[in-house]
């Protein structure tokens, strides 16, 4: 469900700049697009760097 919510919400912000009703730069008109994406890069990263961490103090 949460997938339909970031493309409605690009797709909305998109007609809105194609028919410049806002004068958005177009990094935030498609960061429905990319903002999860990079949020779950950064999560993975830290959950790999904190499981790596964890993994030699345990050593």
């Amino acid at each position: 469900m949460k997938g339909y919510l970031y493309w409605t919400l690009f797709l909305i912000f998109l007609v809105l700049k194609l028919t410049d009703l806002i004068d958005w730069s177009w990094w935030w008109v498609t960061s429905p697009l990319w903002i999860p994406i990079a949020l779950a890069v950064v999560v993975s990263v830290f959950c790999a760097v904190s499981g790596f961490e964890l993994k030699n103090k345990e050593q």
